[in-house]
């Protein structure tokens, strides 16, 4: 999880993974609400077939097409920077490991 403190940090190394700013995908209702940065999966993953291609025709997830094209510290930072769900209390969690979550 990034903080609004951490953005410098954020900043730099989602352009070093992605060679494009994490400001474009930044989503500001769920990043104020939840405390943590947070990003617009949808238009990432339109900015990730624009990049790369229709990889669910190649048979990839999102996450998949990440951590093939580029890299495992990448797909981490995308999993980091994605709120699975938020429960109607309003608490929330983004899985215990068996439950993939986003990735699965």
């Amino acid at each position: 999880m990034w903080t609004f403190r951490d953005y410098p940090e954020l900043r730099r190394r989602f352009f070093e993974c992605f060679r494009t700013g994490v400001s474009e995908f930044y989503d500001p209702l769920p990043s104020l609400m939840s405390g943590v940065i947070v990003i617009d999966i949808v238009a990432f993953d339109e900015w990730l077939h624009k990049t790369v291609g229709d990889y669910e025709a190649d048979g990839m997830s999102l996450c998949e097409a990440v951590t093939e094209y580029f890299g495992d510290e990448a797909a981490m930072l995308i999993d980091d920077l994605t709120l699975y769900f938020i429960r109607p209390d309003g608490g929330g969690e983004k899985g215990d490991g068996e439950d993939p979550g986003l990735w699965g």
